[in-house]
């Protein structure tokens, strides 16, 4: 068996906890802050904020938008492979998706290689036997691209054996249109082609056909859940409307409360409903979810819809999105606010306004076609600028991972340009007439997100391969509209160092490399054989988090160091979907105070460690997630309701809200002496071991983090204790005057806040402090948070 210890006197960073006038009859650890600068410049933690929904993120103020255009189709693919006459890909779509219909007279470019930059048009689709993708010395069969013209090659490279490709083809009659009819889509509810209303983008309109039965000629509207968002008030429902044929009506009918007919013209007419809800109770059980909805039925004859936008009063701030979930964010106070996307988007439909935007997709396993009810992406790039400037933090947009390279530019003209030209425009009819990169904000760019991600809506998403990323950077470093305070991202796999290097290698252009270093991504049985009471759970956990930063990220530090190129953490946070151990103990662990203290120890060792000064927590809002074989895992978010009145939150926001409390300016270099205690705890999965191999880990029980801006202090102590209060003396250079500490701890190391434990069992405290003042002795109670600003 292996033993590894982190030593007491090599210790880590700096903060603090709690004062007390009593002695302690054990010896107190020493946390002294160094006038050191470890990391500079840091930035307060940060958040990913995902898709706006009604069930558990009602993020925007529109709750529903919809102008049924059509659908951009937009892959990279790779493969092993590429002549003058065609190219292979190792993504193969099923034949029942109806993705070779697309590909055949679609669009493409060659994005690396001997032809890059060429284009032409795919003629068929075939199969091709060529060498195997990581199986040397063996081969296999592949979707093979055939052109209808050749391209020039050059004759001492006729065969390119990493080739990218990006294939693209746009369908403006397909639009965005629920996929089953029956509760959101009556049966006689249909895609309309070339009659639109005048001024309006696109060419598709809703039909709603009224037979006068209940089922037809409908289409349903949704807010959000009662519990998670107030429903009751003023609703405003805007839309454009023309009778087809007969002599309809058009009544808009709320789930609570009466309807509301509609005037109604045989030429298109613009018209603004405002329908007060009051009768939509409150949810009574965790099961319950009242959920208003708002249904626009024809009856005796055929109706035309179009640019329908639905929202209700009361929201003040200036931007796209919710007071609630604006709120929520300014308490989070965070760093950087990161939203993801993957490939399909064209960079039009991420810089228009919502009304003006396609849907896009890459998404190879989904079927393509009108039935899939794809919508437009949630959030352009100005909605995520706009909140990003009125919160007070930096912006990280993913653009779409499927550019054609020469749609950077209109990126840079939106972000740079005056109000007068090209793209400048659409950014100050979207509000905003003075350049972004003139307002103080880092822009953080990515393109796509996750590249090397072969599962599910990832794959196709994105290309990582030769020059892609380069050539994007590149050429947006040549705009006349670039600034430094554009940062550029490639990306790669947490603790994937050959592929770091590999990327890097080929992306010089890159500013930041961007990893994903989530914590246990896998849970077995026998992980659990040894751990039967939290007091060994828990360290088990701390260790693995611990040691996965110390030694599962150690070669990406080295691969930083050699290379020269900051990394950044595009996501994190507990990642417990694998395995085969049951559901509760995985719960048990994401969803407490305990597991709370392991995510935000292993945000800020990455910081400490690595200088990784932009992270972010994946996510703010979401519930559970439907791990296959497991059930539903309490992840991602950290915020179960936004709801004025009826906030909830995960110990994990109340980490990371009193660690930004604090974080500013420099960290400081922190040693730690005294009796500073160690816990052990041991397993067969340890990050950085031969796996199936006994190891113990020892590391200490107290964590420290210090930083320091101008004449302000900022501290930060973990005590990762299971069961027993730590002393701690602290000692520093000057006084400390107008003190504030905050702690987040509770009964049990395994409370948490969802829903069914009733009132939030973990709590912040405000904590009154005296006498506090170097060599000052203070407790720190068992698995807690404590900081501390002066």
């Amino acid at each position: 068996m292996n033993i590894e210890k982190l030593a007491k006197s090599a210790a880590s960073f700096a903060m603090i906890t709690g004062i007390c006038n009593v002695l302690f009859s054990q010896e107190p650890t020493i946390i002294e802050i160094k006038d050191e600068i470890k990391v500079k410049d840091v930035s307060r933690l940060g958040i990913n904020i995902g898709d706006d929904n009604y069930y558990s993120s009602p993020m925007l103020k529109m709750r529903a938008v919809k102008n049924f255009e059509g659908t951009s189709y937009r892959q990279c693919h790779r493969g092993s492979y590429q002549d003058a006459n065609g190219a292979t890909t190792f993504y193969a779509p099923s034949k029942d998706k109806g993705w070779e219909n697309i590909y055949r007279g679609a669009d493409f470019t060659i994005l690396s290689g001997p032809a890059k930059g060429q284009k032409g048009r795919i003629k068929d689709v075939s199969k091709k036997l060529v060498p195997h993708e990581w199986k040397k010395g063996e081969t296999q069969e592949c979707v093979y691209f055939e052109f209808e013209k050749p391209l020039t090659m050059p004759a001492d490279k006729p065969v390119w054996n990493e080739a990218g490709i990006l294939v693209e083809k746009i369908i403006s009659d397909e639009g965005s249109f629920p996929s089953s009819k029956g509760y959101w889509l009556g049966k006689n509810s249909v895609l309309a082609a070339g009659d639109i209303p005048p001024g309006s983008f696109g060419r598709n309109s809703c039909l709603l056909a009224g037979t006068g039965q209940k089922e037809d000629g409908f289409i349903r509207l949704s807010t959000q859940y009662q519990r998670i968002g107030e429903t009751n008030g003023i609703w405003h429902l805007r839309f454009w409307s023309k009778i087809k044929d007969g002599s309809p009506s058009l009544e808009v009918s709320p789930s609570f409360g009466p309807g509301v007919k509609a005037e109604l013209a045989k030429e298109w007419k613009q018209q603004e409903m405002k329908i007060k809800v009051d009768k939509v109770p409150e949810a009574k059980n965790e099961k319950d979810e009242p959920h208003l909805t708002f249904v626009m039925q024809a009856k005796n004859g055929s109706v035309l819809v179009d640019d329908i936008e639905l929202w209700m009063e009361g929201d003040s701030n200036p931007t796209p999105f919710r007071d609630d979930a604006v709120n929520i964010l300014k308490r989070l106070n965070p760093g950087c606010i990161r939203f993801l996307q993957m490939g399909g988007n064209t960079m039009d439909n991420v810089l228009q306004p919502p009304l003006r935007r396609m849907c896009g997709t890459n998404n190879i396993w989904e079927k393509a076609g009108l039935e899939t009810g794809r919508n437009p992406i949630d959030y352009g790039v100005n909605d995520i600028l706009l909140l990003a400037e009125h919160i007070g933090s930096d912006a990280w947009y993913c653009v779409p991972g499927t550019l054609d390279i020469e749609e950077i530019d209109k990126l840079m003209e939106f972000l740079g340009a005056p109000a007068e030209v090209g793209y400048g425009k659409i950014r100050a009819a979207s509000g905003h007439p003075k350049p972004w990169t003139e307002s103080g904000m880092k822009i953080n760019i990515e393109i796509g997100n996750e590249a090397w991600n072969t599962f599910g809506p990832f794959m196709a998403g994105g290309y990582n391969g030769p020059d892609y990323w380069n050539d994007i950077f590149s050429r947006a470093k040549k705009s006349p509209y670039y600034k430094p305070n554009i940062i550029f991202h490639a990306a790669g796999q947490n603790v994937q160092s050959e592929m770091s290097a590999k990327i890097l290698k080929s992306t010089p252009a890159a500013d930041r490399y961007a990893v994903a270093p989530y914590i246990l991504h896998s849970l077995e049985p026998e992980d659990l054989e040894a751990l039967g009471t939290d007091e060994k759970l828990f360290p088990w956990l701390y260790a693995y988090g611990i040691s996965y930063i110390k030694r599962g990220m150690a070669k990406q530090g080295e691969v930083s160091k050699k290379t020269g190129i900051e990394f950044s953490v595009y996501e994190i946070n507990h990642h417990i979907t694998g395995g085969k151990a049951p559901l509760e103990p995985r719960n048990r662990m994401v969803t407490s105070v305990g597991g709370s203290l392991n995510v935000i120890n292993g945000m800020l060792l990455l910081l400490h460690d690595y200088g990784i000064r932009n992270l972010n927590f994946f996510t703010l809002t979401q519930k559970e997630y439907g791990a296959p074989g497991v059930g539903n895992v309490r992840l991602w978010g950290a915020v179960l309701s936004q709801k004025k009145g009826a906030e909830r939150f995960r110990p994990t926001f109340l980490a990371l809200e009193i660690a930004n409390r604090v974080i500013m300016g420099d960290m400081l270099e922190t040693v730690q002496g005294g009796a500073n205690p160690i816990f052990s705890s041991e397993g067969k999965t340890f990050p950085g071991f031969k796996k199936g191999e006994l190891n113990r880990l020892e590391y200490p029980k107290i964590w420290s983090y210090a930083f320091s801006e101008g004449k302000k202090k900022g501290l930060i102590l973990v005590n990762l204790d299971t069961s027993s209060t730590q002393p701690v003396q602290l000692k520093f250079s000057g006084s400390a005057a107008d003190v504030k500490s905050w702690l987040l701890t509770a009964d049990k190391i395994s409370d948490g806040n969802e829903f069914e434990v009733g009132d939030p069992k973990v709590k912040v405290q405000d904590k009154e402090l005296k006498d506090f003042k170097s060599g000052a002795v203070m407790s720190l109670p068992p698995f807690s948070m404590q900081v501390f600003k002066w």
